[in-house]
C-alpha cells in the first residue's frame, strides 16, 4: 500500500486560487465527480484528495481558469 500524502494545504491554495478566476466549489465538484462538501473541507485546508489524478485534475482547472481570464 502506498504511503499516503498530506496534500492538504496545496489543494487548498489550488482551490482558493481556482476560486479567485470564477470558479465555484459546485463547478469543482461536478468536474471532479466529488461531493461539494468535499471540496469545502479542502478549501479549509481539512483534508486533500488522496487520488492523484484528482490533484492532476485540480491542476488542469486552474491552468484552463488563468489562460482565460
Amino acid at each position: 500500500m502506498p504511503a499516503l500524502v498530506d496534500n492538504a494545504a496545496q489543494v487548498q491554495r489550488l482551490v482558493k486560487a481556482l476560486r479567485t478566476h470564477g470558479v465555484t466549489p459546485q463547478d469543482i465538484a461536478k468536474r471532479l465527480d466529488v461531493n461539494v462538501r468535499t471540496v469545502y473541507h479542502w478549501n479549509k485546508g481539512d483534508t486533500g484528495p488522496r487520488e492523484a489524478h484528482l490533484m492532476e485534475s485540480l491542476n488542469t482547472m486552474l491552468t484552463e481558469a488563468s489562460h482565460g481570464s
